[in-house]
């Protein structure tokens, strides 16, 4: 099988090399003095400890579900990289050219500099406390970083995200120790932020979608937020009862539950922006 595979893809060289799914434990010898011709190589689910060197001519790199520590350096040609489900601790520098970076589910402290062409980023499911390193490498760089507009950094360490996010659609934060979101997110459109310790959201315009429960967000907001939508079906019928001028004064009074942070917990609301509604789950009852 893997003979084929390399047999058909030398016919090409300019096609993807898959050696994907083949319990391969290292670097296939048939490949040695060949990896400067590779320019997209799927190599994912195999027990890979070490990818090789001379890979200059890279574009498009699938590694996940290996056992890799580290990615090589000299992939200046990298637009795309998607390396999960790995034991890396740092990725390389110089990528330069890289448009889309998925690298979740690893033991990354940290990113490294001048990823400034970024579209897209997953680092989900790691060790990261700051994004800085990664939107920061340069002074005269600063401009670049507007060009993501998908970010997932689900589950790390992170206490706040970089302020130069202006492009961002899709945002999904949750499981980390943020304060506050960025005040320039004019072109967010779906945001999942729960399980932080936010008690505050900047002005959300373009706002879609909303999932944002563990926060402390009613603490001081509670008049804003206008349309609410239970998980729990005990909470749809309680709530749908009551009709939504009670529902606030229940909230307020907390007159069915110990205590506001159980019920935030089982809640996905809404601001009440003209002409949005939300689309996430079932609206239980007539809410308007």
């Amino acid at each position: 099988m893997l003979q084929t595979r390399i047999t058909k893809w030398l016919d090409n060289t300019t096609l993807e090399l898959d050696i994907s799914s083949l319990f391969l434990k290292k670097w296939p010898k048939q490949l040695i003095g060949k990896e400067h011709l590779i320019t997209k190589l799927n190599c994912s689910d195999n027990q890979i400890t070490v990818l090789p060197k001379n890979l200059t001519k890279l574009q498009i790199l699938y590694c996940y579900n290996n056992k890799l520590s580290v990615i090589p350096e000299g992939l200046v040609k990298l637009k795309e990289l998607y390396c999960s489900h790995n034991k890396i601790v740092f990725l390389p520098k110089n990528l330069v050219n890289l448009q889309i970076l998925h690298c979740s589910n690893n033991e990354l402290t940290s990113l490294p500099n001048g990823l400034t062409n970024l579209t897209t980023l997953n680092c989900s499911w790691n060790k990261l406390t700051t994004l800085i390193n990664t939107f920061v490498w340069r002074e005269d760089s600063v401009s670049s970083f507007n060009k993501l507009t998908t970010l997932d950094c689900s589950c790390n360490r992170l206490i706040s995200l970089p302020k130069v996010l202006t492009r961002l659609n899709f945002l999904y934060c949750s499981y980390n120790k943020i304060t506050t979101l960025p005040d320039d997110l004019k072109q967010l459109n779906i945001l999942y932020c729960s399980e932080n310790k936010i008690n505050i959201l900047p002005n959300l315009v373009q706002l879609q979608k909303i999932s944002c429960y563990g926060n402390q967000l009613f603490s001081n907001l509670l008049g804003d937020w206008k349309k609410i939508w239970v998980i729990r079906n005990r909470h749809q019928n309680i709530l749908r009862k009551a009709g939504l001028i009670k529902v606030l004064k229940v909230i307020k009074n907390r007159s069915y539950l110990p205590d506001l942070s159980k019920l935030l917990e089982e809640l996905v609301w809404s601001p009440n922006h003209p002409g949005k509604f939300f689309i996430l789950l079932s609206r239980a009852g007539n809410w308007s």
